[in-house]
């Protein structure tokens, strides 16, 4: 297999010489381990009421074995496979005695004869191959990039079970399979499958606005990346992360009023969350998990975070299951199996264009990754796109009435047939109206504060983005938070208004994020914790209106869980402020553009010869750690598998 050889024609051509099955090659020893694993996976089938304890006991002692049924499957691949191609044999076979016996009878036996001879001849000639294909890429040998994550080889194996109840009268529903898929799985003919358009215009028919973000992939790999890397690209990641998260602080705010739903793959997940508290209004999904989620329905935006790219050597393996029957079945992109083209260089997607629709009537051409072969490409989009509208309609935008949800889509897909209503870039997006960063500092700030925005709040909660209590209300004023009612703005539509009277006399106002609980205590608790007195605190403005009530957060799921409790969270950030604050103080020259400025700092690795120092902000810094720490339980969690691996009893019969 490393050399490339089928596997199946290898054991044909392998020379075990078993009396009256020479032509059959080494199909015997296939036939043995198919005989050794059948029995290995038949173990539990000797269990019923009458197993006595001890027979139980026995059955539990035998050696269970490591990817028996893979195993299985491989060998009856191979065995398949080896059918076909002794079929492919006799038949070329056959071909060759019936022009034998054609030369030698012509001139001898009647024209008669020799018409038929002529006519089974052809017949034999124009019969298709039995096994398709130079080889059968339902298993395949790779390595190198393609390999496992710990760098050792692999052996791919992938198939198309045949379904249940394919011999009964059934209705299959599904509003996002491709047609072309299901008929390679249930069979019948195409005629069996028909395709109902609901509404004629799908885009027009979701009640939701739809801005993308599609300057940056945000895949994986660009937040997280490889362990080690340059200084580059580790600062890269850092900023990378930074900016995600305070995207998600934005989108909390802007739609404090009610609930938001992030999507995205659980390693990000992990990763935007480690040491960082992420703000009380945002819910969590993860691509892959998100069918059937209904408690979204009433939520006010939703953000996803990339998409799911399932990687090369997945999707030729799917490819292959889909084919391999196929006159011509597809060839894997991965052809090599190492992650590398012909000339040796990195294997890369290579681009197709997407059209996407603006609402204005306007179309706009987008270069994205497509496999080149029809069946990769139907699958990349099965998994891509089909999942980022799985997210999409978790606000269930055909069913809802009202003002309409919003999905900010940071990714360089969005799927064709949805109408989009802007496309900006991630800096813009965290920009405020004049074009500074003083929105993106303000949306961190409140999600640092649990929600409350007071000036004396904001400076002591957040020393490095404010210098002062007189800054942070200046940066207050800039971002429309003026503290009158009346005054409608963007910015200030999810913020609940609370005016209280200070000693001074003087009138004080305090916006408080929508969807905090129990406001009143809350604010109260928060005002008293840094001495700022006064009295009759009653709400002036209530910002929760609408659908909103009816957004109710969703309960922890293991991700959750495992990521640890809000005030787990909470110590963890703080540790990894002083950690960021550490790193840049000993390497590093603090500058400030202006008074107005947040505190950045140039660092820069002393070890690093040449390198030009980087552009940092504290919390940029606090994204570094957390990755470099997502990265160290990853290596770690390798590891740990490598060594079970090594030490694993694997069934020998």
């Amino acid at each position: 297999m490393k050399s490339g050889l089928c596997p199946a024609q290898a054991v044909l051509n392998a020379p075990l010489n078993r009396p009256g099955r020479e032509a059959e090659g080494a199909l015997p020893l296939v036939e043995s381990a198919l005989t050794v694993m059948r029995s290995a996976t038949q173990r539990d089938m000797n269990i019923s009421p009458d197993t006595t304890e001890e027979d139980l006991a026995e059955i539990c002692s035998r050696p269970t074995g490591k990817d028996v049924h893979e195993e299985l499957r491989f060998w009856k691949i191979v065995e398949e496979r080896i059918g076909l191609l002794i079929t492919d044999r006799l038949r070329e076979e056959g071909i060759k005695n019936m022009k034998e016996d054609i030369a030698r009878l012509t001139g001898t036996c009647s024209e008669l004869s020799l018409h038929r001879l002529h006519r089974e001849l052809k017949k034999l000639e124009t019969t298709p191959a039995a096994a398709k294909g130079k080889k059968d890429y339902r298993i395949q040998w790779l390595c190198g990039d393609s390999g496992a994550p710990d760098g050792s080889d692999l052996i791919r194996i992938s198939w198309r079970s045949k379904p249940n109840w394919g011999d009964v009268p059934f209705l299959l529903l599904d509003a996002s399979a491709a047609p072309d898929i299901v008929e390679k799985i249930w069979g019948g003919g195409r005629d069996r499958i028909v395709v109902h358009d609901v509404v004629q215009d799908v885009g027009r028919s979701l009640n939701v606005r739809i801005v993308g973000i599609i300057n940056e992939t945000m895949s994986t790999s660009s937040i997280i990346g490889s362990d080690g890397g340059s200084h580059k690209k580790m600062t890269d990641q850092g900023k990378r992360l930074d900016r995600t998260r305070k995207a998600i602080s934005a989108v909390s705010g802007l739609y404090g009023m009610g609930r938001v739903v992030v999507g995205t793959n659980i390693a990000l997940r992990r990763t935007i969350n480690s040491g960082w508290v992420c703000p009380d209004n945002v819910d969590w999904c993860h691509f892959g998990a998100m069918r059937g989620l209904d408690m979204f329905k009433h939520h006010a935006a939703a953000l996803s975070v990339g998409r799911m790219e399932p990687p090369t050597r997945s999707i030729d393996g799917l490819a292959a299951a889909l084919t391999y029957d196929d006159d011509t079945p597809e060839l894997p992109y991965d052809s090599r199996g190492d992650g590398l083209d012909r000339e040796g260089e990195q294997l890369k997607v290579p681009t197709g264009q997407q059209t996407l629709r603006h609402r204005s009537g306007e179309t706009l051409i987008m270069a994205v990754p497509r496999y080149p072969g029809k069946w990769a490409a139907l699958i990349q989009k099965q998994y891509r796109e089909e999942e980022l509208l799985q997210f999409l309609g978790r606000l269930r935008p055909v069913y809802r009435d009202g003002e309409p949800p919003v999905w900010y889509a940071m990714s360089s897909i969005i799927p064709e047939g949805v109408i989009v209503d802007d496309i900006i870039h991630i800096k813009d997006f965290l920009s405020s109206r004049q074009g500074n960063k003083f929105a993106e500092r303000l949306w961190d700030a409140i999600r640092r504060t649990g929600g409350v925005v007071v000036p004396e709040i904001l400076h002591k909660f957040c020393p490095d983005l404010f210098s002062s209590k007189d800054h942070a209300e200046r940066i207050m004023t800039r971002m429309r938070f003026t503290g009158n009612p009346e005054e409608d703005f963007r910015e200030t539509r999810g913020f609940n208004i609370w005016e209280w009277t200070g000693l001074d006399g003087r009138e004080r106002y305090a916006y408080v994020r929508g969807s905090v609980p129990n406001q009143e205590v809350y604010l109260r608790e928060s005002l008293t914790r840094f001495m700022i007195h006064g009295s009759s605190l009653k709400l002036v403005r209530d910002s929760v209106t609408g659908l909103n009530l009816l957004a109710k957060p969703r309960s922890p799921d293991a991700v959750e869980e495992s990521i640890g409790s809000r005030e787990e969270r909470i110590q963890a950030e703080n540790a990894d402020f002083n950690s960021a604050s550490l790193r840049l103080i000993e390497g590093s020259t603090v500058h400030t553009s202006s008074s107005e400025a947040e505190m950045r700092f140039l660092w820069g690795r002393p070890d690093d010869q040449g390198q030009a120092y980087t552009d940092f902000s504290l919390s940029e810094m606090k994204a570094v750690v957390a990755i470099e720490r997502t990265k160290r339980e990853i290596a770690s969690k390798k590891q740990l598998a490598l060594l079970q691996t090594e030490t694993s009893t694997h069934y020998t019969g």
